[in-house]
């Protein structure tokens, strides 16, 4: 049972590495998830991001990496977010998601 809840836990968020690249006709900058294109501002070009889809909540949460400025002899990095939104699943896939885990959990594992 301990390994199922963990399991639930992990689906519930989805993470991914994206480039922010810039738009063709205009000086923002954007990633592309699925069919979405979320835009951000110029600065944001280039780097990249790490995006957070919490598919229970459904809220896209993107942050990029940046450096303490501590005096310090090893570098010290966090999660800086930069942008928050509402990010609805597909209503098509949201049938198949909660077919899974009704599914997945009528397999109990025990130790």
């Amino acid at each position: 049972m301990k390994l199922i809840k963990s399991y639930h836990l992990l689906c519930q968020n989805s993470y991914s590495n994206i480039k922010i690249y810039q738009e063709s006709d205009s000086t923002q900058g954007y990633i592309q998830i699925g069919s979405k294109k979320i835009t951000f501002s110029a600065s944001y070009i280039n780097l990249f991001t790490l995006s957070k889809w919490d598919l229970e909540k459904e809220i896209l949460y993107t942050y990029i990496q940046r450096e303490r400025t501590m005096i310090s002899e090893e570098p010290s990095y966090y999660l800086q977010l930069i942008k928050k939104i509402p990010f609805q699943l597909n209503k098509a896939s949201d049938k198949k998601m909660v077919n899974f885990y009704l599914s997945y959990n009528l397999y109990h594992i025990t130790f």
